[in-house]
């Protein structure tokens, strides 16, 4: 129920009020995991959603759901030098 939702995040996100009405307790979560202020002020990327890309593209060339230490590092070598090829350009 929505009670059950608000208290989690009050819980977990904000912070639950003290007893004596004294301010908050300290959230499961510090506010500088999850608040984007800071990131959005300076310019820098609000998610690793570039990140997420890379992974999923280099998954598709390595095209092989457990592949072994020796393939993984051909895969990544092959990687790296396309990445420095494009760099170069």
């Amino acid at each position: 129920d929505t009670d059950d939702l608000l208290e989690y995040f009050e819980k977990t996100w904000i912070g639950e009020p003290k007893r004596r009405g004294t301010g908050r307790k300290k959230p499961q979560f510090d506010h500088k995991l999850w608040n984007i202020h800071d990131r959005v002020v300076a310019t820098v990327p609000r998610s690793n959603n570039s990140v997420e890309g890379w992974h999923n593209a280099l998954a598709s060339r390595v095209a092989i759901s457990y592949p072994t230490i020796v393939k993984l590092g051909v895969k990544i070598r092959r990687e790296q030098s396309k990445f420095e090829v494009d760099m170069a350009k």
